[in-house]
């Protein structure tokens, strides 16, 4: 649906230049004039996607694509829209696309884009294992064909990062690092560091899956430096998630949990809200090993943010988390943060007329006045009713009705646990 709507606004723009030029003397064609703005579109969308500014980037690939012939750089932004798509967190619109890519580039638009198109169709196959290898297979294929033809670099590396993929997804981990190791070094060598970082996340991962945590640690933190210095908040983030995972599985949960937070927040921050909410939960889970109330309530504000603009398919599992991210932090933390904690929630998600909220606010807005009562100690007929028409509107996954059934007295245990380990 976005890409009919991108294409039908690419029409416009091209009627609507046509129309300016009115009955001008036609010194520059129409194909001249549409592949000057189909140029201009693909420039910028590959800027924007440098950003990560994923949405206007596939935007202006649209509007290249959509001068038709007059569009000379279509195989250059084929593969760039579908790995975008993937990235934005569309990965059956890059599912679609994909396949058309590659059958456009096979037909003509050079053998490293090929493999490029190839390479995330193996990528999106998630854990369609037999898929995934047979794309690898393909793209391994079309990197090592035609000896006598020159060595690409380019070509070769993405060869290598497929062939990394399709060993960890046959559980021939050793195979997989070689692989990865020599893709990580052929980006390197050849200054494509966005498809270096790519490499290097695969070859950390299968560093952790083979165990070898030492290895996976390295990846992840040179990782972290090349997303930083990229600029793209959303891979920044990632990759702080990866470091968090390995330093969690070192058992570093204080050292982990910094880089769930960061990966959070900078998500927020940026409005990448259904890739906040992804990462989320580890954020949630490494406050609670690190036994950090503060982190608990840092996880509830950012996940009430998410739910003000986030879909249903995204706030449906939000909302629990934050709910049990604010009863964990009321039960381990200080009266003092408590209180900051609740006030901070209540001006920053719940704030404003109830009837104006979209709905996953305002139930949390209705969860903060059955805990305040609950934390007051005035807890009576009518806020248990309420709280019992709360769990029943969210089919029960808050447990509110049972959580405030007990008294404060008996589930807070204010300063009984340190904050770290």
């Amino acid at each position: 649906m976005t890409a009919v709507r991108l294409s039908r606004s690419t029409d416009l723009t091209a009627a609507a230049w046509r129309a300016l030029r009115g009955g001008a003397p036609d010194v520059t064609s129409d194909a001249e004039v549409g592949g000057r703005w189909a140029r201009r579109c693909a420039t910028t969308g590959r800027r924007h996607g440098e950003r990560g500014e994923y949405d206007a980037a596939l935007a202006d690939f649209a509007g290249c694509a959509g001068w038709g012939d007059a569009c000379r750089d279509r195989a250059d932004v084929r593969p760039g829209t579908v790995r975008l798509s993937a990235r934005r967190g569309g990965p059956e619109e890059a599912r679609q696309a994909a396949p058309e890519a590659r059958d456009a580039l096979r037909a003509g638009g050079g053998r490293a884009r090929l493999m490029e198109a190839i390479g995330v169709l193996g990528e999106l196959s998630g854990d369609d294992h037999a898929t995934a290898a047979r794309y690898a297979a393909e793209d391994h294929a079309e990197g090592h064909d035609d000896a006598a033809e020159p060595v690409d670099r380019t070509r070769q590396a993405a060869s290598e990062l497929a062939e990394c993929a399709r060993h960890r997804a046959a559980g021939d981990l050793a195979a997989a690092v070689e692989a990865g190791v020599r893709a990580v070094e052929l980006f390197r060598d050849g200054h494509d560091d966005r498809s270096e970082l790519a490499a290097l996340r695969e070859l950390g991962a299968c560093h952790r899956d083979l165990g070898d945590l030492a290895g996976a640690r390295h990846c992840a933190t040179v990782g972290v430096a090349l997303a930083e210095r990229l600029g793209s908040p959303v891979e920044l983030a990632r990759c702080h998630d990866d470091l968090g995972r390995v330093l969690t599985a070192c058992g570093e949960h204080a050292a982990a949990l910094e880089h769930y937070r960061h990966a959070v927040e900078l998500l927020v921050a940026k409005g990448e809200w259904e890739q906040g909410a992804v990462l989320l939960p580890n954020l949630a889970v490494g406050a609670v090993r690190a036994r950090d109330p503060e982190a608990l309530w840092t996880t509830a504000l950012c996940g009430g943010l998410i739910c003000e603009t986030a879909p249903r398919a995204t706030w449906a599992s939000v909302v629990p988390l934050v709910v049990d991210s604010m009863k964990r932090a009321i039960e381990t933390g200080p009266r003092e943060l408590t209180e900051r904690g609740m006030t901070d929630f209540a001006h920053a998600v719940t704030a404003g007329q109830r009837d104006d909220m979209p709905f996953p606010v305002g139930v949390l807005a209705d969860v903060v006045v059955v805990l305040l009562a609950w934390l007051m100690d005035r807890v009576d007929a009518a806020i248990v009713g309420f709280a019992k028409e709360l769990d029943r509107t969210t089919g029960g996954v808050l447990d509110l009705s049972g959580y405030i059934s007990v008294p404060v007295a008996d589930r807070v245990r204010h300063g009984s646990r340190p904050r770290h380990p």
